[in-house]
């Protein structure tokens, strides 16, 4: 049973997972994880797994461990640098991964982004250098309170927190952030209070989505090709 490589199954047609799926070392497809606190069935079998592919993980609000989600994902990055979809559901840690937070340029080929219900995630991670995201999402987001330069570009680690120029600061006059994006959702961050300005991005925004964001303000003339603007 340890040199399986491939398992794959509709999440819908099982109660819960085999115990200790982690033993299986040699693992590389696995569609789908059910999250579970019986023993041997916690979302930490996955973190020594190296998976390929889609992986759907259900009932992740069942691990009440949020330390341990943290380093779950930390060891979940994804192995295809051509990813297209990305989506994060109800995941209960307090930070993104590092490979999220500083390297997530590498998937340049990403289209969609989403993150939904992460109730104590305080910051987002950069999106604003991936050439080809056409649409992200933030949902239920409580703890998030800026969008700031850091979601645009990625700066310098050296100046992050200081009084210094950062050296995202020379690429905001020279670069467009967001350069292929269509749609945009804001949903649910009720203590997102400011929305960093950037003159060159989102040139291609046309649909804008606000709701259930009440402390943020919204300047619709700083996306030149909205169509559609929901608040």
């Amino acid at each position: 049973m340890v040199s399986i490589r491939h398992i794959e199954f509709a999440v819908s047609m099982f109660i819960e997972m085999p115990v200790e799926i982690g033993r299986l070392s040699n693992l590389q497809t696995l569609t789908g994880f059910i999250v579970s606190k019986d023993e041997g069935c916690s979302i930490k079998e996955l973190k020594c797994l190296n998976l390929r592919g889609e992986l759907n993980i259900c009932d992740l609000e069942k691990e009440c461990d949020g330390k341990m989600d943290d380093d779950v994902l930390e060891g979940l990055k994804p192995p295809d640098p051509n990813l297209k979809r990305f989506l994060i559901e109800n995941f209960g840690g307090a930070k993104c991964p590092t490979w999220m937070a500083s390297d997530l340029s590498t998937y340049k080929n990403l289209i969609e982004f989403k993150l939904v219900n992460c109730h104590i995630l305080a910051y987002v991670p950069t999106l604003g250098d991936l050439p080809f995201l056409r649409f992200f999402e933030f949902s239920e987001l409580e703890k998030v309170k800026c969008l700031g330069q850091e979601f645009y570009y990625r700066s310098n680690s050296s100046t992050i927190g200081g009084g210094g120029a950062t050296s995202s600061s020379s690429r905001m006059t020279t670069t467009v952030a967001f350069l292929s994006l269509k749609k945009l959702r804001l949903y649910d961050m009720p203590n997102l209070v400011e929305w960093f300005e950037v003159l060159l991005s989102f040139r291609s925004l046309v649909k804008l989505m606000v709701d259930r964001c009440p402390e943020l303000k919204i300047k619709p003339n700083q996306f030149p090709s909205l169509q559609s603007l929901k608040l």
